[in-house]
Formats: C-alpha cells, structure tokens, sequence
C-alpha cells in the first residue's frame, strides 16, 4: 500500500485536502523492511567497515603504502598553525639571504586540512603515530561514506537488504579500496562529503527539509569540491521540473512570463547560490592564504590554487598520449575503462593499471565494454523509474558531471582515483536491478542471500587489495628509513637543512623519500646540486645511503639517511667512492667492477660513455633460502632488482657509480650486467657467496 501510494502521488484527505503520504515515510520505511527489522543490515555493515579497520591495522599498513598523496597532504595538516597565519604549504625552503620561502598547497578546503591537524596533534613528535592516526580517520570518513550511501539507498527503495547490497558492491570497487586510507582531502573525505550532500538531497525531496541540507552542503564544501558533480544534475533536474510543471498548469496566453517567478521561488536556485557564495568564500580565503604565504609577489592570475583551478576546467592540456589522449575516442575508452574498474568489485575485476594510452588486451577491453554496459543498462533503467527519479538520476550523472566539468583532471592517466567518483553508478544499477526483482515479486530471503554475496565480496576485494602492499622487504625499508628520519627530527629543528639532489628520486629509498616533507616539517629544506658547495645559511646537509665515518658525521646510528655537518654532497660521495675503490679487489670485473660494501652492490667505472649509463640494469639475487623470496618470485627461484641507471646513481667526479642496496636475507650470489630490450645482455658477471 505504501509503495502504491509513492508511485501513483495519491493524497490522503486533510483539512484543506493537501496532506499527503510523505510526511509518513520514516514510519513507513521502518514497516516495509524486508524482514520487519534495519539492526541486522546495519551490523553488517559495520562487519564489513571492522574488516577494513583490521586490515590496515597490521605493521604493514602502519607505513606502507608511504605515497606523495598521503605525505603531501599529511604536511599541509602538521604545518597548519595561526603561527603561519593558517597558511597551506607543504615545506619551507631557505633562499640565499636565509629567509624561508614556502611551497603553497591551497587547492582543497582547509576544513580537511583542520580536521587532520586534530587527528595528528595528540601524538606530539612521534611522526609515525601522526600517519597512522590519519590513515584511521581516512578509513573513518570511508565508513562513514558507506553508512550515508547505504541509509539514502534505504529511504529511496524502503529496503535495508537492497541498500546494503548496493552500498558494499559499490564501496568493494578497485578505487575505493585502493584509496581508503590514504590521506587526501580528495579521496575519502570528498567522497564522505558527496554522500552527506545526496543523503541531505534525500531528506529534502522526502521530507522537505530544506535547512539540513544546506547545513549538510556547507558542511561538506568545507572539506571538498566534489560536493558540485552532485549538485549541479540535482538542481538542473529539480528546477526543470518545476519549470516543466508550472508550463503545463499555465495558462497559454500567460506561458511566457510563469518562469521568473518560480525561478525566484524556487529552493534549488537558492540552494545553488549558497553553495556558489560559500565555495566562493572558501577559495577566497585559499587565494589569501597562498597570496599572504608568497609575500605578496606573485599577481592572484598566477597565484598556484588559480592556474590549478584554470588547469582542472581544461585551461591546460596536458595529457599523457600527443597522439591519443586528447582525442575524444581515446578520452571515452579510458572513462569506459573507468567506469567499468568502478562498477565491479576488485575481486572480480583484478585492475591491470592505468590506462596510459589505448589499447587492445582483452583484459582492458573488457572492462571497458563493462563500463559501457554499465552507463547503458543504467540509463535505460532509469527511464523506467517512477518514484525518487531526481535521487537516482543525480545519483547517476553525478561522476560523469565532474569528468565533463574537469576534463583535464579525468584524461590523467596518473589521476585514476578520480573514478572514485564515479561510484553512483553501481549504486544505482544495484539498486535498480534489486527493486525491479522486488517488483516481480522474487522471494523475500533473496535479498539477504544478496548482501551477504556482497558483504563476502567486499571482504575479499579488502583482503586482496591490502595484500598488494604487504611486501616485507619495503615495509622493513620504510620502517628504517623513518627511524632515521625520526633520528634527524630531533636535531634538525628549525633549521637550515640541504637534501643532496640525488634523494628526489623516488625508488632510492622505496618511497620513503617524499617523507622528507613531513618528518621535517618546521625545519627548512632545500634540494641542491650534489656538485654544487652549499649555499649560505646551511646549517646541515642530508645524504642518501653514503655513511662516510671520515666526513663530520652527526648520525653514525642511522642506517640510510645520514645527516652531516654543513658539508658538499660531492665530497661525502668523493670520499666514500674512494674507500670502496681501496678496500681491496672487487668481487668481479665486467665493464663495471663490482664491489659488495655496507650491505649493497656498488658499480664502478671509470672514463665511462653515456651508453654505460643509459642501458638498463639486470640484477638477480639469489637466496640461501628459497622460503626468503616474496612469494611471487619463489618460482622462479631468485630475487629480479633490475634497474635503470638514474634510481641509484651515485657518479662523482667523472666516475660512473651506482649503489643498489641488497635485500637482507642470506644470499648464495648475484647475477647482473646491462641488457638492451629484444637484444639481451650486452654483458653480464656472476658473483658467487660464500656463507
């Protein structure tokens, strides 16, 4: 009775014969639950949200994965202080007069940004716990997310068990899973952001509550941007709807003036212009923000946050492909691609990676043509859809919306999480196809039978994805290389600190490297030529791997990062090279010699030719155990570390050097050279070890 009443808008007789059913709804969502009861879909639910939690909170996930996202926005947070009048940056740098400069960061709210500093700032200087604690509140902002998409999907379809399978078939995605816990305001709290707004658009168009949802629309413009591919489908389709209504209840001869004044009426006009002033607001306080943090140098059109913004609505076009990516045909195929990723859960998908340029593996295609099926099928049912049409309609469009608004964004190969956004698509599909077995009156004990096909689903895609960064000889490198950067902290504080250039390279220490960032927020840091002497104010210089004991030393206990006394990189690695090259005979001499030093290879070559430096490594390490192998190299029985020459160069002085770490397991020997691809090795040597 209640769903007739929904879809055929009959009135209930009232005083002046306008009540309707509506105001009704919580009562009468309560009673139409599937099986009479909502505490049962809600504690799996919150099952499913406990499984995530446990499985980020093993070591391995305390640190890893330690990406530039995560570091970057986790800076922006520690340094935000009325100290720096609030200012967003991610570190300070020191200029030859000594005074700091600062790398701005203002393009997201700074409501996220506050929220992070509370989760960081009982856990002082312990670095370390800081990450963690903002890696729970990202899975927080996760959970929540989930519980706001699976309530606004039980008040559309007045069934818990439906809104619980679209919510965890939508949430077990690649994207979502992938991005859960790292920390960005762009990821997890814009997605909880998006969710609030769509749950306060349920309220209003059930129940008519208007202030909530600008409360909620407030709300989350304060931790992010994404809130507007939600808003812009929902007002264009609810003013045109009234538009469309008071057209047809008006009389001819007055048709053309009936627009003005439901446009100046209506409460999806003014809901827009609420959250243009308020998003208006918050860019003009990051524009003061960057503008204050830059001295008042550089003009507002130049201003970072503004040619981001300019960039982001296709100003610039910057993509991947001269050949493909701008083209229309190539966009599609990668949001097909998208799409498809997005709509599915992880363990049924296995992602194979971005999509760089177009292609023909199977696997690529047909995810692709699952994204294409996947807009498809939800269009055409969405035709046939009588009640709530403007929620699911919203709900839908709400991801291709911002791929339209941000097409420089999306076309990013690099920038895949922005299919994050792309998850009311199979929310709405699910949902759909659900109701519409309700509809032909499919047994009641499906539904539950459903989400707990769902549930079983998430679990696995959670613990198939946490299972892609557990890899023990990173998580021990990261764990090292922030003890050693805790180590620095202590003395660095406030301080001039040089990093030698070569630790700007991403694999010389895992990963670790963009870290810098945060571990020495407060100090002042500044990247230099190797070959350079420091430049004046130097109070320290930060060196990468070389434990030189005959250089002015301050960290002899580290392991990989090594502080100096203001010192020129150069001469450390000058140094160091040289007591290499005296210890004695290499342990085997190809182009390069090889010498085994501190628990790495070293490569040397004098009087070398670019080509020596240009073709790609291959080192194979062997094991004394073959059980001390990750387990996808215990088949092949040796450990593969091959290289290009640039992640570990340490060439001084016209000496061609690299310094390759070893893993730390016991190793019987190694095998390496240079190889030219579709050609093979141009040389090789075998070192053999003794126990």
């Amino acid at each position: 009775l209640m769903r007739r009443f929904k879809e055929d808008g009959v009135m209930l007789e009232g005083e002046d014969d306008s009540v309707t059913v509506f105001p009704f709804r919580i009562t009468l969502i309560r009673v139409a639950a599937s099986n009479g009861s909502a505490w049962l879909p809600a504690a799996l639910l919150a099952t499913a949200m406990a499984v995530v939690f446990a499985l980020n909170a093993d070591r391995a996930h305390y640190y890893a994965p330690m990406e530039w996202d995560t570091v970057k926005n986790a800076a922006v947070a520690e340094n935000l202080s009325p100290r720096h009048n609030f200012a967003m940056f991610i570190s300070q740098s020191f200029g030859n007069d000594g005074e700091p400069t600062y790398e701005v960061y203002s393009r997201f709210p700074i409501g996220g940004y506050a929220l992070l500093k509370l989760a960081m700032l009982p856990f002082g200087e312990n670095m370390a716990a800081k990450i963690f604690a903002a890696r729970l509140l990202m899975l927080a902002f996760l959970a929540g997310a989930a519980f706001l998409a699976y309530r606004a999907i039980a008040r559309i379809a007045c069934n818990n068990w439906i809104a619980l399978t679209a919510a965890l078939i939508a949430f077990s995605s690649y994207y979502v899973l992938r991005y859960g816990n790292q920390v960005s305001n762009e990821f997890m709290m814009d997605l909880f952001a998006t969710m609030l707004t769509f749950h306060g658009m349920v309220l209003f168009i059930q129940d008519g509550r208007f202030r909530q949802l600008l409360i909620k629309t407030s709300a989350a413009l304060l931790i992010g941007w994404h809130v507007y591919a939600f808003l812009l489908p929902f007002i264009a389709l609810g003013l045109g709807g009234e538009l469309i209504a008071a057209a047809r209840s008006s009389p001819k001869s007055n048709r053309l003036g009936f627009a003005a004044p439901i446009i100046a009426r209506s409460r999806y006009v003014r809901l827009g212009a609420a959250a243009l002033l308020f998003g208006a607001a918050m860019l003009a306080f990051n524009f003061g923000s960057e503008y204050y943090a830059l001295k008042g140098e550089t003009p507002i059109s130049e201003l970072p946050s503004v040619r981001s913004v300019f960039k982001k609505l296709g100003g610039e076009q910057e993509f991947i492909a001269d050949d493909g990516l701008a083209a229309w045909g190539a966009f599609l195929h990668q949001q097909s691609y998208r799409v498809g990723a997005a709509s599915f859960p992880y363990a049924l998908t296995q992602w194979p990676g971005p999509l760089w340029e177009p292609s023909a593996d199977a696997r690529t295609l047909a995810l692709a043509a699952a994204g294409w099926l996947a807009v498809g099928s939800c269009f055409i049912g969405l035709l046939f859809v009588r009640r709530e049409r403007i929620l699911l309609w919203t709900l839908a469009l709400s991801g291709l919306c911002w791929t339209l608004l941000t097409p420089n964004e999306v076309s990013y190969p690099a920038h895949d999480h922005q299919a994050i956004y792309y998850i009311g698509l199979p929310i709405t599909i699910a949902a759909l196809l659900l109701l519409a077995a309700e509809r032909r009156g499919w047994p009641r004990p499906v539904f539950p039978v459903a989400a707990g096909l769902a549930l079983a689903l998430f679990c696995v895609s959670a613990w198939q994805m946490m299972a892609l960064d557990a890899d023990e000889r990173l998580i021990q490198r990261r764990e090292a290389a922030f003890s050693d950067l805790a180590n620095i902290r202590d003395i660095v504080q406030e301080k001039n600190v040089l990093v030698a250039h070569s630790i700007a390279d991403g694999s010389s220490l895992y990963g670790s490297h963009a870290a810098l960032r945060f571990f020495l927020s407060g100090s002042r840091v500044r990247h230099a030529d190797d070959d350079l002497p420091p430049p004046p104010h130097t109070d320290f210089v930060l060196i990468p791997h070389y434990r030189d004991e005959a250089s002015p030393l301050i960290t002899p206990e580290n392991k990989m990062l090594f502080l100096y006394e203001r010192i020129a990189p150069a001469d450390v690695k000058r140094s160091w090279l040289n007591s290499v090259a005296s210890s004695g005979e290499p342990a085997a001499r190809s182009v390069y010699d090889l010498h085994i030093r501190a628990g790495a290879l070293v490569y040397l070559k004098e009087n070398c030719a670019p080509a020596d430096a240009e073709r790609r490594f291959f080192l194979h390490v062997i094991p004394e155990q073959a059980s001390d192998l990750p387990a996808w190299r215990k088949s092949r029985g040796f450990d593969n570390l091959d290289f290009p020459f640039e992640w570990w160069d340490a060439s001084v002085g016209g000496v061609c050097a690299a310094r390759v770490p070893l893993p730390r397991y016991p190793i019987a020997g190694l095998r390496t050279g240079q190889f030219i691809r579709g050609e093979g090795a141009t040389w090789e040597a075998v070192i053999r070890l003794s126990p």
